[in-house]
């Protein structure tokens, strides 16, 4: 029996992504194939790394003409758009019932396009950095004055949750009890046009509030600008979810080298946006990622001020 190609299996992981969209659920598509329900889903996972392998983990070249010219490079041995456009030719015309296309089959281009967008979530997921929990308060203090804190302080020291949507706007701040923000949290959900939830907790030792939590929606597959030529816009902000430092880049920048940026600046997170096409005021988010190394001086100042009032 001849070795199975690497084009043959993309495919064919292509095939499950696509059936399993609309036309089977993964155990009848299972049944169809005489395989098990786990290597359907594994199937459906190689399809969607053979995607995300196409774009780099900042999401800038996240789009359809992107991926799909690495798609067809990524087979050099062959030539894998006319494979795949034997694979649409040879399907029921029914699986194209939900792929947009424009004549009478899709074409390769049309096929692929679905997938990203069908599976943009998932994609999205396997991309380093784009959805991150902060650490726990913990991190910002030493373990007894955290301990203290988790037992008396919390029942006085509320928590603040601010929404902010895609164009990196705030749009509501709500405080809350610490009763309170424990029945919200468990319903606490991205609504359809925020980017993101910062959720801030009053300080220990200073009358400021610090962030304990940021809450991502990823389903911003529309959002994706399609050229490094735009016009981009770089915000960081700190631990207290103020902004340190906002820039206008001539250039689309490496996230790489705005992390490094992050980490000098002491920044808790950056926002990378980019210019909506027609518009001379919108950014439109396109990425943001956060510092792990970011510090809170709230501790350190309140000790210093104490040694300070002990002198005089």
């Amino acid at each position: 029996m001849p070795k199975i190609q690497p084009w043959e299996s993309a495919v064919n992981y292509f095939d499950a992504l696509l059936k399993t969209a609309d036309l089977y659920s993964v155990s009848d598509y299972a049944k169809y194939l005489h395989i098990s329900s786990t290597s359907v889903r594994d199937r459906k996972q190689y399809g969607l790394r053979h995607l995300r392998n196409c774009f780099k983990p900042d999401i800038v070249d996240a789009n359809p003409d992107f991926i799909y010219s690495n798609l067809i490079k990524s087979f050099p041995d062959v030539n894998f758009e006319l494979k795949l456009t034997e694979y649409i030719n040879a399907q029921n015309p029914k699986l194209w019932k939900t792929v947009p296309h424009k004549n009478t089959l899709p074409s390769p281009y049309e096929m692929i396009e679905f997938l990203i967008k069908t599976y943009w979530n998932e994609l999205l997921g396997l991309a380093k950095n784009f959805t991150t929990t902060l650490p726990s308060y913990q991190s910002f203090n030493f373990d007894n004055i955290f301990n203290m804190y988790k037992s008396k302080w919390s029942v006085v020291l509320p928590y603040r949750v601010r929404y902010y949507d895609f164009f990196d706007l705030p749009v509501k701040q709500v405080d809350y009890t610490n009763t309170e923000f424990e029945s919200v949290s468990r319903s606490l959900a991205v609504c359809k046009n925020i980017h993101r939830i910062v959720v801030l907790k009053k300080s220990a030792f200073a009358d400021e509030w610090n962030i304990v939590k940021i809450i991502s929606n990823n389903k911003n597959y529309s959002n994706v600008c399609s050229s490094r030529n735009a016009e981009w816009q770089v915000t960081y902000y700190d631990y207290k979810d103020n902004v340190i430092k906002r820039d206008i880049l001539p250039e689309y920048t490496d996230c790489d080298k705005l992390s490094d940026s992050a980490y000098k600046l002491n920044a808790m997170y950056f926002v990378l946006s980019h210019r909506v096409p027609r518009s001379n005021d919108d950014f439109i988010i396109q990425y943001y990622s956060t510092n792990s190394y970011c510090s809170s001086s709230a501790a350190a100042l309140a000790i210093e001020k104490y040694i300070i009032k002990q002198q005089f």
